[in-house]
């Protein structure tokens, strides 16, 4: 009869705070951005190293990600109907307002609407 055998561990996922908190500690040990630069290889540069750890901006390209073992960034799909990125299904029938935009009398009359409604929903 087979033996029961633990799972292989699985890394878990290598994001952000883990590069910044190994930039941090290659910096701890004496090595310069260059250096951490250089240990990254080609396609991440001092300039990337030192916006990481100064302003915590991360490369957007899938070429410097991929080096530092971040995930790939997708666009996010744009809905055809009303070009806004939903994570759910839009509803066409029912627009977004900018109420901003209104005048003063008809966002009044906009906000004590939809006041009403909303309170008549709780009661009902």
């Amino acid at each position: 009869m087979p033996s029961k055998r633990k799972k292989p561990g699985v890394q878990k996922v290598y994001n952000t705070e883990k590069v910044k908190d190994d930039i941090q500690y290659m910096r701890v040990i004496g090595m310069s951005y260059r250096d951490i630069s250089g240990h990254y290889g080609m396609p991440i540069t001092y300039g990337d190293i030192q916006r990481i750890v100064v302003h915590g901006q991360f490369p957007k390209g899938e070429a410097k990600r991929k080096q530092l073992s971040l995930p790939a960034l997708a666009p996010a799909p744009v809905c055809v109907s009303c070009g806004s990125v939903h994570a759910g299904n839009c509803n066409p029938g029912r627009q977004m307002v900018d109420v901003g935009a209104l005048p003063l009398s008809e966002r009044r009359f906009l906000l004590a609407d939809t006041f009403q409604r909303l309170m008549k929903g709780i009661e009902g």
